[in-house]
């Protein structure tokens, strides 16, 4: 296959081409009066949503070099999301305004060097980040948690259970989100433990929508050391299938070989069974902790076991695998073996006799008893139901963020008020792009609106006040109405938009492969 080589401008315009797309696809959901968009996963029923990273992941241009483009802006959404799961339409914004602007230019002064332009892009959204830090006001109280889902739900009701659920949950209890055949947003508490380790090759996770894996009842099988392709490996996996029936299996492990992945792989394609695969957590206590609430024996070298076998499984209730995480819920016949164990490490906290020991000894009491707050989510058709799910995990993201770093004005105010102050004579061309970019949210939710920003703006003459994108109407204080953003997740979705844009900036060459031809009917190839 020969390659197509793009050179200056027109490689920059290609990669905008497909760019543009995504931006085109993502932008008209962006406000609290943003639409929807319908994709479908040709066996599914289609999904409408209005989540950005899940629109920016259908848009898959014909053209090849357009295709590049859409995936790098895809890149964006893919960071945000993971650190905090909301803002992923606003980074395509904000990217999408920096990335047109700069190619103008680069454009129109042929003296302008790319390298010190992206220089100068990171220097002025360095000063950005620093001012939105300052802008963060500390959330401490329910009502405050509550406006922060409402907001990102767009429902009273559903944003006061999100924001209990949270509330209640404290620092060491986890949310999650559940599909439920009953129509509305409940909660309910269970028994549960989340470790920081996820799926160790993507091919395994069975919902790319939500990109994760749920298993249930599922035998759970936990090493410290590197699993091999063995017999006694092959051995344990066939009790478990094909004598003790189960369909879900967990490893949680050191290492692992390939041929083990493979089979796992292989498996899941074919239908037969689902075998999960996780790296153990990186501290040795941990995986005792797991061990304790499924009811596992834990293969240690300090054990002297070192060959696999069914008796060493413990069993969940469900486990729900991510990509940075996994979840494990406690089966209702192992809670006497886990409730015993937390009272051991309650024995062991009260004669530690040095306060380091004590404190890791509280953060593991903490983790195995804060439990799961699932929020049980369903309405009356499938396609309803997937569009309110997707909307309740952005909600608890977005609570999550707007807990730990604080809220600041919602509808793309903060960002506009950040760089009125910074937009002076005599800025570099660097500045000029971000702090313009800036003011793409508020414009996009304007006009998403129906409005027209130059009125909004001219009615704009303090820092507090903001356009209402219900009511059409500017409000005095944006705090006060209740329409405010977590600090995190506008830091992350601007952050992460500028960097990429500054790279992207500085192409030069693009390479695109040629398609292959198609064959003449009836040629043997």
């Amino acid at each position: 296959m020969s390659n197509k080589i793009l050179f200056g401008s027109v490689a920059r315009e290609k990669l905008l081409e497909g760019i543009d797309l995504v931006y085109r696809a993502a932008s008209c959901t962006l406000g609290a009066a943003g639409r929807n968009c319908v994709y479908n996963k040709w066996t599914r029923v289609p999904i409408i949503t209005n989540d950005g990273v899940s629109i920016a992941r259908e848009v898959e241009p014909e053209d090849l070099g357009a295709l590049q483009g859409a995936n790098l802006i895809k890149q964006i959404c893919e960071k945000t999301n993971d650190e905090v799961g909301d803002g992923t339409t606003t980074s395509i914004v904000l990217a999408h305004s920096m990335i047109e602007q700069g190619i103008k230019l680069l454009d129109n002064d042929k003296l302008v060097n790319p390298m010190q332009l992206r220089r100068e892009m990171k220097e002025a959204a360095d000063k950005v980040i620093a001012e939105l830090d300052k802008m963060a006001i500390k959330v401490t109280t329910l009502e405050e948690l509550e406006n922060v889902a409402t907001i990102s739900v767009e429902s009273p009701e559903t944003g006061k259970t999100i924001a209990k659920a949270i509330y209640e949950a404290g620092e060491h209890g986890i949310v999650y989100v559940n599909e439920s055949t009953d129509i509305g947003v409940s909660i309910e508490k269970v028994e549960g433990y989340q470790f920081p380790q996820g799926m160790i090759t993507p091919y395994l996770i069975k919902d790319p929508n939500r990109m994760e894996t749920v298993l249930n009842n599922v035998p759970v099988f936990i090493t410290e050391l590197q699993l091999l392709w063995t017999n006694e490996f092959s051995n344990m996996i066939k009790t478990l299938v094909e004598k003790n029936g189960y369909r879900d299996i967990l490893i949680i492990c050191d290492e692992i070989h390939q041929d083990v992945i493979k089979f796992a792989v292989m498996n899941q394609m074919k239908g037969n069974f689902n075998l999960s695969i996780v790296k153990k957590p990186m501290q040795k206590e941990f995986l005792e902790d797991i061990a304790s609430i499924v009811g596992a024996n834990a293969m240690t070298k300090d054990k002297g076991l070192v060959h696999p076998k069914a008796e060493y499984c413990g069993i969940a209730k469900k486990v729900v695998v991510k990509e940075k995480n996994t979840t494990i819920f406690v089966d209702e016949s192992k809670q006497v073996i886990a409730d015993e164990y937390i009272l051991s490490l309650k024995v062991q906290e009260g004669l530690a006799e040095d306060e380091v020991t004590k404190t890791k000894l509280q953060e593991r009491i903490a983790k195995l008893t804060g439990g799961v707050y699932m929020l049980n989510v369903g309405d009356k058709t499938e396609a309803e139901s997937k569009y309110l799910r997707m909307k309740v995990d952005d909600a608890v993201n977005a609570t999550k963020a707007a807990k730990e770093e604080g809220i600041i004005s919602g509808g793309g105010m903060a960002l506009y008020n950040v760089v009125k102050p910074l937009m002076v004579s005599g800025m570099t061309k660097g500045e000029d792009i971000i702090y313009y970019s800036c003011i793409k949210p508020l414009v996009q939710i304007v006009e998403n609106s129906g409005g027209i920003y130059n009125e909004v703006h001219a009615q704009i003459i303090d820092n507090k006040m903001g356009f209402n994108a219900l009511t059409l109407k500017v409000e005095p204080d944006m705090i006060k109405a209740g329409i405010i953003d977590p600090v995190k997740v506008t830091k992350s979705a601007f952050s992460n938009a500028a960097s990429f844009a500054g790279l992207l900036l500085t192409t030069e060459c693009l390479i695109v492969p040629s398609p292959e031809p198609l064959q003449p009917k009836g040629q043997v190839v």
